[in-house]
């Protein structure tokens, strides 16, 4: 999943010169906690929270610099080097940024360096729900099958057998070496009266791990 596709268009970001009191009133106005410096539409630097209080002066790399009355431009304090994603990264190269760098957010720019966009954490678990069906509901079926193509296939014939639609299927490899994986499966149009019928199918061609319905009906299976 490109990030192009799920990043939060425009970008709040303050043109290069302008104090940090106006950095401070637009991080406030939009309730966000770091902001873009562009220059001419580029992406040139980032600021902080923690920026207002002070930071190191770049030239002498150790004396604190202290912005007087949030005067000072903002490119006495950006950031420079700091983490950001293209439009064509993935959301999961993203995540692990965002991971890697303890960021809420992450500034989106295109190839030749304008900013055009964030992805935010919250954009990141939208992406998972959206991914994993969470939110059209159904059955989930978590099952521990062999690491092979035919195992996956029975699963599903099975779970469709009993007249279901599969809304999202994922089986994450740990280790290529392994002989097993654990497959998450959400269902949905299953006749719920035949729910035990199927799990009885289903321990015959995989290890059922649990089986969980919708939050009012909740785990059926454990």
């Amino acid at each position: 999943m490109l990030v192009k596709h799920w990043m939060n268009q425009p970008a709040v970001a303050i043109a290069s010169g302008r104090n940090l009191k106006s950095a401070l009133a637009l991080m406030k106005q939009h309730e966000i906690h770091m902001l873009s410096v562009v220059s001419d539409n580029r992406l040139i630097g980032m600021v902080f929270e923690d920026d207002f209080n002070f930071r190191f002066d770049n030239s002498s790399g150790s004396a604190p610099f202290h912005p007087k009355e949030n005067n000072a431009p903002v490119d006495a304090v950006m950031r420079r080097d700091f983490p950001k994603v293209t439009t064509e990264n993935t959301v999961e190269e993203t995540a692990e940024l965002m991971l890697a760098y303890k960021m809420c957010k992450v500034p989106v720019i295109d190839r030749d360096g304008y900013l055009v966009g964030t992805l935010s954490r919250e954009d990141v678990l939208n992406v998972l729900i959206n991914l994993t069906g969470a939110r059209r509901q159904g059955i989930l079926f978590i099952v521990r099958l062999k690491n092979r193509l035919k195992s996956i296939q029975d699963v599903t014939d099975l779970v469709r057998s009993y007249g279901g639609r599969m809304i999202s299927f994922l089986a994450p490899s740990e280790d290529n070496r392994s002989k097993y994986r654990k497959a998450y499966i959400r269902m949905y149009g299953i006749d719920r009266f035949k729910l035990l019928s199927l799990n009885e199918k289903l321990a015959d061609v995989a290890e059922l791990i649990y089986v969980k319905d919708r939050p009012e009906v909740g785990r059926i299976l454990e």
